[in-house]
């Protein structure tokens, strides 16, 4: 179950609040200690508190996150269930709701640490727990289609935003906040995806043993052959092309493309890109042959130049793009330049730089492409009518690679900033409850990474790396603006000249290392280092400008946006168009830092959470817990401090009614009712236990305990006193879901007695069911067992009539126990020492009860066999009962559960009857009664008392009116009072019900 018992969370080894360690594990190698011990058990959550800490399990675990862990989250406190991101979610949701301030998640961690499977949970959670029902405008959309939408958007982005790395089989390699747009009935209407700094140089190249983005896997191996939209796109094996092929990892265990492809096929159409899907599709494929495309260096008019080797690539490619093989050969080899008074086109006189423009052309086509998908997303899901937004973070993790360059640097940046903020923020938080609650408290020292930022990001009088990247461009060094062609050791001359300027003014600088006079036998004077929070890396500065410049050849602009006959292809690229303006783009690093700070504003805005996902291995491998590899994480993300800091002040705090609704049980005097003012009864409660004043103190609306000790002593008392209150409470459930099964089973007796009876005070009682115990009787049980009747649902005494045929015996009546089972009657001697009828609801033709308001109940029987194999009537069984009306119900209900037809049921004063009588004739009085048929009827009978109703006795042979014939007629007389005076059963308001 979710929610923890006392014991585990008190387990010092594993406790699931990391501000829970005892002080001798309070340090780093605790904490790693605690995280592994909670690993090895699969409880990969664990909470500082509010923050709640992931670890990667590389595995299903069984139960985790079906339907009913769900649900077990639903409206519960975070300290009343076991951590797991589905509490997080639930946090964040319910203040969303409590407070009506826009709420975000920040989840944060390396890449392979498990961020976009958070990401994931926290959605489908809330997309399970919010309603289904909008009072305001949904745009003709149900709020299951919103919905509906929001999560199938996951499988299209993943498709073309995540690859396989060497870290992790799913990663994100573009950062992403997804917004919920809601309404203030926390209602899903919408929501809009901001994505940031796609890893576009991986569309033409990978690493050794990673992947290409999924999306040209899905439609390589996962599109079946039989689909005519793959011939048009001349797509065959992934081998067979170079951009996926090169990195010798096109198949990968336990993913498989062909289910991904379906997946991500039927989502398209869910978040509106179906129209859409035959253009991006021809996109991706046209990337796949232009990397195919290959050059040859050659001589045009006694110039050096370069041609295309395999033209039938080329005519792919061409054919995808929608313009003519000619065009694309020329704009992928040749470049114009263009000045205030000339134009200049000339070939690119080395392979290299036709390889780059290849390459540049098939990035940008991917990038716009991207970009369009979640531009087609927003279209569909975003509204203007949200008044609440639940915004999720799920952006690449810190990385180190023995090779880092632009987007190393970048994709680190963007960590610095989100690790600035979560330390500010956390320490902001705790320091503005301490001030608000009148709480002092020590300062806490910790690193504040503003510095790294500054280093990276600063303009002005003290420039950081982005402002050294722009200059470049700005004095005509990048490659593009000075409008020469480059080869490869003119761009290294350009790149050393960056980095000498970066070493002379930012070497004296604490977090910057240059390596340009390092003595290492691994230096390399190309690199310099920055160290982050996270560890130091080392940057190349090679080909850092023309990827910060991030522009394209006119040549390929005109291509696309001009001379492509697809409209789709022209809209991605707009200028294509437009006359060339002279105005300098803005690069890519200082649009990064913009959307950086922007992100930062943003969720500012909004009241944060926090998931830190840690990855337990660098091998993906399920079971295994890396000791120093975590450790690492657990330093350089700050989680001693952010325990420090929890601890530093109070290590536990709750508002007093909270407080009290937990531990009330462990006084007397609030148990089970408290006083009404929570400050003192939790001072009542602290007192009872042997808390000291000394070990807490009171804010103005919350308990802030100091030591995790009197937790644990609070808790301890508290699952004593609990095995006490748990048989109170279900005693009393118990006995409340009785008097409600049978209130219930006494509300149906109105509508089965309903002008079919007079009423009489049976049905005024309660309806207990078992009034004599026979559930717990030994004897009754042991019969139920050996003649597998099922459970009592019925039992009490009764009055049975005995041989009503035979005049010297008329008139015996013994009170027996009946009990009704789930598949018969039962008649019991009063001690309980035998059984006097057993009758299966099988043998029962009909049961009868007058009009009246008596208490006698007739019950029919089938024929039975004799000794001799001879069918035999058996007698009739006549009893009255105070509780007719819960008999006459209940045995309703029940044969009908068992027999599958209703029983047969008669309200009539009259009918025929079995008894036993003596032979007629010379000696009938010497031999055994036989069954006969009687009649049987009810009058009423104005001589008898008050309610009485009774057999009439029959005459004697002195008596007047005596005749032979009697014995075949039995009459039972009811006096007026529960004859004509007694009320009809109608449908008017019955006693109130016990709950």
């Amino acid at each position: 179950m979710p929610s923890p018992s006392d014991r585990e969370r008190l387990d010092p080894k594993a406790v699931d609040d990391l501000v829970l360690l005892s002080d001798k594990d309070m340090n780093e190698k605790g904490i790693v200690t605690n995280l592994a011990n909670r690993f090895d058990k699969n409880k990969i959550y664990t909470y500082i508190g509010p923050v709640l800490l992931s670890v990667n399990p590389y595995k299903q675990i069984s139960g985790l996150y079906n339907k009913r862990t769900l649900q077990a989250y639903f409206g519960r406190y975070q300290y009343e269930v076991a951590p797991h991101v589905y509490s997080t979610a639930e946090d964040t949701y319910s203040m969303l709701m409590k407070t009506g301030v826009n709420q975000c998640v920040l989840v944060s961690g390396e890449s392979g640490a498990g961020k976009t499977e958070a990401a994931k949970k926290l959605m489908e959670y809330v997309s399970e727990v919010s309603s289904d029902f909008a009072e305001g405008n949904t745009g003709g959309r149900t709020v299951s289609e919103i919905k509906d939408s929001l999560l199938k958007s996951n499988p299209v982005l993943e498709a073309f935003g995540n690859a396989k790395t060497l870290r992790n089989d799913n990663s994100s390699r573009f950062g992403k906040y997804m917004e919920i747009q809601m309404d203030y009935n926390g209602t899903p209407l919408g929501g809009r995806i901001t994505n940031y700094l796609l890893e576009k140089p991986r569309v033409v190249h990978q690493t050794k043993g990673e992947r290409n983005f999924h999306i040209f896997y899905l439609l390589c191996a996962g599109m079946p052959s039989s689909d005519p939209i793959k011939s048009r796109l001349k797509l065959g094996r992934a081998e067979d092309f170079r951009i996926l092929a090169e990195s010798d990892s096109v198949k990968v265990k336990g993913i498989d493309d062909s289910e991904l492809y379906y997946e991500m096929d039927e989502a398209m159409a869910a978040v509106g890109l179906d129209g859409l899907k035959s253009e991006i599709y021809g996109i991706v494929a046209a990337i796949l042959h232009l990397g195919n495309i290959t050059f040859t260096k050659t001589k045009k008019k006694g110039q050096d130049a370069c041609t295309v080797d395999n033209k039938s690539a080329l005519s792919s490619a061409a054919s995808l793009l929608s313009v003519s093989e000619k065009a694309l050969e020329d704009a992928i080899t040749h470049r114009t330049r263009i000045t205030r008074t000339d134009t200049l086109k000339s070939p690119l006189v080395s392979v290299n730089e036709c390889d780059k423009s290849r390459d540049a052309l098939s990035k940008a086509l991917y990038a716009r492409m991207f970009q369009k998908v979640v531009d087609g997303i927003n279209d569909t899901i975003h509204t203007e009518n949200a008044e609440l937004s639940l915004g999720v973070l799920d952006i690449y993790g810190f990385e180190i690679f023995d090779f880092n360059s632009f987007e190393q640097l970048c994709i680190n940046y963007c960590n610095e900033k989100l690790q600035q903020y979560f330390i500010q923020l956390t320490l902001k938080a705790e320091q503005d409850e301490y001030a608000k609650e009148g709480i002092q408290w020590k300062q806490i020292d910790y690193f504040n990474n503003q510095i790294v930022c500054d280093l990276i990001e600063m303009k002005g009088r003290k420039p950081g790396v982005m402002a050294f990247l722009d200059e470049e461009i700005s004095l005509g060094r990048g490659t593009l603006v000075k409008g020469q062609g480059n080869d490869a050791e003119k761009q290294r001359q350009q790149d050393l000249k960056l980095l000498a300027k970066m070493n002379d003014n930012l070497g004296r600088h604490k977090h910057y290392v240059s390596l340009a006079k390092a003595k290492a036998a691994d230096a390399d004077p190309t690199e310099f280092v920055i160290k982050h929070y996270a560890g130091d890396v080392r940057y190349s500065v090679q080909g850092m400008i023309d990827k910060n410049m991030d522009t394209l050849f006119r040549d390929l602009l005109v291509l696309c946006g001009d001379k492509s006959k697809n409209s789709f292809i022209n809209e991605l690229f707009p200028e294509g168009r437009k006359k060339h303006d002279f105005k300098k783009p803005v690069t890519a690093g200082t649009q990064f830092v913009k959307d950086m700070q922007h992100l930062i504003d943003n969720l500012s805005k909004c009241e944060p959470h926090y998931i830190r996902c840690i990855k337990p291995n660098d091998n993906k491998r399920p079971g295994q817990f890396d000791d120093a590899r975590v450790q690492h994480q657990v330093r350089y993300l700050g989680l001693m401090e952010n325990v420090r800091v929890r601890r530093a002040g109070f290590a536990y705090r709750r508002e007093y009614e909270l407080f009290v609704r937990r531990y009330k049980m462990l006084s007397p005097q609030t148990w089970p009712a408290s006083s009404g003012n929570a400050e003192r009864d939790t001072d009542t409660i602290l007192a009872a236990v042997g808390i000291s004043s000394d070990g807490y103190q009171h804010g103005k609306s919350k308990l802030f305990i100091k030591e995790p000790k009197s937790l644990f002593d609070l808790e301890e008392a508290r699952e004593k006193r609990m095995q006490y209150v748990v048989g109170i409470i279900q005693r009393t459930y118990r006995t409340w879901k009785a008097r409600l099964y049978f209130q219930q089973v006494r509300e149906k007796s109105v509508k089965l007695l309903h002008e079919k009876k007079r009423r009489n005070n049976s049905w005024v009682l309660y309806f207990v069911g078992d009034t004599i115990d026979a559930t717990t009787n030994g004897f009754v049980q042991e019969t139920l067992q050996q003649t597998r009747d099922g459970k009592v649902i019925f039992a009490d005494y009764v009055n049975v009539h005995h041989d009503m045929g035979i005049p010297k015996k008329r008139g015996i009546i013994s009170s027996q126990a009946f009990v009704l089972t789930s598949s018969s009657l039962l008649f019991f001697d009063t001690g309980f020492t035998s059984v006097l009828q057993r009758v299966p609801f099988q043998e029962i033709t009909k049961v009868v009860t007058s009009q009246y308001a008596d208490d006698f109940i007739v019950v029919n029987l089938t024929q039975t066999m004799d000794k001799k194999g001879r069918p035999v009537d058996q007698p009739s069984i006549v009893f009255d009962s105070v509780r007719k009306a819960e008999i006459i119900t209940v045995f309703t209900e029940e044969y009908k559960m068992c027999m599958r037809t209703d029983i047969p049921m008669d309200f009539k004063n009259s009918t025929e009857i079995t008894v036993m009588q003596k032979p007629k004739g010379a000696f009938g009085f010497m031999k055994k009664p036989v069954p006969k048929q009687a009649s049987l009827r009810w009058s009423e009978e104005s001589t008898l008392r008050d309610r009485e109703a009774l057999i009439r006795p029959w005459p004697t042979k002195k008596d007047p009116g005596y005749s032979p014939d009697q014995f075949t007629q039995h009459d039972i007389m009811v006096s007026a009072n529960l004859g004509s005076r007694a009320q009809l059963q109608l449908d008017e308001p019955i006693p109130q019900r016990v709950l």
